[in-house]
């Protein structure tokens, strides 16, 4: 801490020179009395004192009675018209013209003519009068006191500045410095400068050097200086019981605080409410602005725990009758500050409320919760079109790109901040992202499997045929395989709706170890356009359809036809259904027919997919022998849930039950002396396990049980499969 520094005073420098030399007396030493008349104001000019007779007054007497007066009531610029005219008057007994030139000066210096005023003193010394000459010497002594005692004071005001804007450093010079001025000085000013120099050191904290310099200060001066060191030492001692309550509240202020999140924020900030709290109470005798500032501080942390209605109930009380208007300015500010937050508050919890259900696939219920704040005009701009924005990319769920494209324009063109123009520029880059004119997408999937009987998953595969594959009932035939397959999908915008033509194909197989009969590779092709409905927040398409089948190494069937397809966004899950009518060409001729499938799928529609799932399907195959026909309907369906994270990868899990019932048309032998239809009844049973190694690679285990019972007992099969694979999209 710096110290205070005092010159030493010795008895030549307590010599103090003015206009007229005088020796200052040991309880004045330090100050300057002024020459002839009170220094704080100049003096009324004189009146005459000439004799007058008591039954009449010349006229020129009563014009300079009237000046007088002017000057008395500081209308100074009537004075010095009345003193001027009389200025110019011819000589006289009564010396009218040199009396009125003092005046004149006098009144001309009060007016800050001060060269003028000077003229004219030189004037009248140069006249030969002597009593106004003596007049005239003595105004130039008074305003030669009055330059000097203003320049000091202007010295003490710059000081003064130093010292209010926290330098303080710089006033404790300045102050120093002022204590080596000589005269001419107003009375007390040595006083006044040690009871700044005080305040100096009780700014830093020194309490003990203020009381030091505070007991250098002669109270007897002047009953303003005993005035003020009464109430410095007043200070002195508030302000000691005051610091240590100030440093805990400098400490509790700059002690770093928790907004991870809502729930730690508000936890941090209750913990604080509590310390302010108990400073108060502990400590009675604070200061009325240090325990306002307690309670400005208490406001602020309830607003940072969401207790507005306290916080605006803290902060107007201290605004309702502030110990200082500093303060009062400050819970004012305060006020608007909590409801800032408040508004704030209520608005995020409203978008996070959105979030939620728009990460659960209720997107009506979530943009119904946006538009609370974007269609709210209570609301501030700024909310607004952070809502605007939300709505934006929750529309293209909804299959509205066009409302989209609105809602991301309306925020461009008038952003309420340099963040929200960031975020339309970011919800323009990804809606142009989601809608380009020409988009190609893919992916693969490659992975081993185990299968305890690898002929009856070949034999339970959607288009298989009554014939199977001829391998001897009765035994089971293991095998691991490698599963394979890639796929992809080209789109081209046609619209600004972003209809879109698309042409998307597949080919995958299974690669026996042992079993090449069964080997198997199928290649899917589709192309048709797809049209947005945003009034039902679906699509629908249509178009081309080729599928071909090899087995063994050998191709077995082409099929080409028709499809169409229907996908829908409700609350929740997604509803898509299909159809498909293709011919096939089938190496055995007898299975060249027309065959249809349909398709019903339930999903969830969450952003991370958990929920169940659910799909119902129905096949028609055709044959060229009616006796070779068959149907094949199934339902099947599971739940997904997440597991866990493994490291900092989050694990996914689903299980899954299904049944499916095939019936072959035509009459077989089923059984020694049995003839009728066969039908088999398939269950299946899953679980499998998803872990997220990035947003666009998954790696999968999974156990699959099936379970094929056929009233032609050389179908009965059963196979558990055990795989593991990698798929990624791009």
């Amino acid at each position: 801490m710096a110290r205070l520094s005092f010159p030493a005073v010795s008895a030549t420098a307590l010599l103090l020179a003015s206009a007229s030399a005088l020796v200052a007396s040991p309880a004045v030493a330090q100050n300057c009395p002024e020459p002839g008349e009170r220094a704080e104001r100049p003096s009324a000019p004189a009146r005459s004192s000439a004799p007058q007779r008591s039954r009449s007054r010349t006229p020129q007497q009563i014009q300079i009675d009237r000046g007088d007066e002017a000057y008395d009531a500081g209308r100074y610029d009537e004075a010095a018209a009345i003193y001027e005219r009389l200025s110019r008057y011819p000589a006289d007994r009564q010396r009218t013209a040199v009396r009125a030139k003092v005046k004149l000066a006098r009144t001309e210096w009060r007016r800050g003519n001060t060269g003028r005023a000077e003229q004219l003193i030189a004037q009248v010394i140069a006249s030969g009068d002597a009593r106004a000459a003596a007049e005239a010497r003595s105004l130039r002594a008074d305003i030669a006191f009055q330059a000097g005692a203003n320049s000091a004071e202007a010295e003490y005001e710059r000081a003064n500045a130093l010292l209010a804007a926290g330098q303080l450093d710089a006033a404790e010079s300045a102050f120093n410095a002022l204590l080596n001025r000589g005269c001419p000085l107003r009375e007390g000013f040595y006083d006044r400068v040690r009871l700044r120099l005080a305040n100096v050191a009780l700014e830093r904290g020194d309490f003990a050097g203020a009381r030091r310099i505070a007991d250098q200060v002669n109270p007897n001066v002047s009953q303003n200086v005993a005035q003020n060191l009464a109430r410095l030492r007043e200070r002195i001692e508030q302000r000691e019981i005051d610091a240590p309550v100030e440093t805990a509240l400098e400490a509790l202020r700059t002690r770093p605080e928790s907004d991870a999140d809502e729930a730690a924020m508000a936890a941090d900030a209750q913990a604080k409410v509590g310390e302010l709290r108990r400073l108060a109470s502990d400590n009675p005798r604070i200061s009325p602005g240090l325990r306002q500032r307690l309670q400005l501080e208490e406001s602020r942390q309830l607003a940072r725990a969401n207790q507005f209605a306290e916080a605006r109930a803290v902060a107007e009380q201290v605004r309702s009758a502030p110990a200082d208007p500093a303060l009062g300015e400050q819970a004012t500010a305060a006020l608007t500050r909590i409801h800032d937050l408040e508004v704030a508050f209520n608005a995020r919890r409203i978008l996070a409320e959105g979030d939620a259900l728009n990460a659960a696939g209720r997107y009506r219920a979530a943009d119904a919760k946006f538009n609370e704040l974007a269609a709210g005009a209570d609301w501030p701009e700024e909310w607004r079109q952070r809502a605007k924005l939300r709505q934006a990319g929750l529309a293209r769920r909804l299959q509205d790109y066009r409302r989209s494209d609105a809602l991301i324009a309306e925020v461009e063109q008038a952003p309420a901040s340099d963040s929200l123009r960031e975020s339309a520029a970011g919800a323009r880059a990804s809606y142009v992202e989601a809608t380009p004119l020409n988009d190609l997408r893919g992916g693969f999937t490659i992975g081993l499997r185990h299968d305890t009987d690898a002929v009856a998953v070949a034999n339970a595969a959607r288009d298989e045929d009554d014939e199977g594959v001829a391998f001897p009932a009765g035994e089971e035939f293991p095998d691991e395989a490698l599963v394979w397959g890639v796929n992809g999908e080209y789109r081209r915008k046609l619209n600004d709706k972003y209809d879109y033509f698309m042409v998307s194909g597949g080919i995958s197989g299974v690669e026996q170890f042992d079993l090449d009969d069964i080997d198997r590779v199928n290649l899917t092709v589709r192309a048709g356009p797809i049209f947005r409905l945003p009034e039902q927040a679906a699509d629908v398409g249509f178009g081309l359809y080729y599928y071909r089948h090899w087995r063994g190494g050998e191709e077995l069937h082409d099929n080409l036809g028709l499809w169409a397809q229907y996908r829908r966004a409700f609350e929740g899950f997604n509803v898509r259904v299909a159809g498909l009518a293709a011919k096939r060409d089938d190496e055995r001729d007898v299975y060249d027919a027309w065959r249809y499938s349909f398709d019903l799928n339930l999903t969830s529609n969450r952003d991370d997919g958990y929920g169940p799932f659910a799909n119902l399907e129905y096949d028609w195959r055709g044959a060229k022998d009616p006796s070779r026909e068959s149907w094949a309907a199934g339902v099947s369906g599971g739940y997904r849930a997440g597991l866990g994270m493994l490291g900092d990868r989050p694990v996914s899990g689903d299980i899954s039950a299904g049944y499916t019932r095939v019936e072959y048309q035509g009459s077989r032998v089923l059984a020694p002396g049995v003839i009728g239809a066969r039908e088999d009844d398939r269950l299946r049973f899953g679980v499998g396990a998803d872990v997220l190694l990035d947003e666009n690679t998954v790696v999968r285990v999974g156990l699959e049980q099936l379970n094929n019972e056929s009233n032609l007992p050389s179908q009965d099969r059963e196979n558990t499969s055990i795989g593991i694979s990698l798929r990624r999209t791009y």
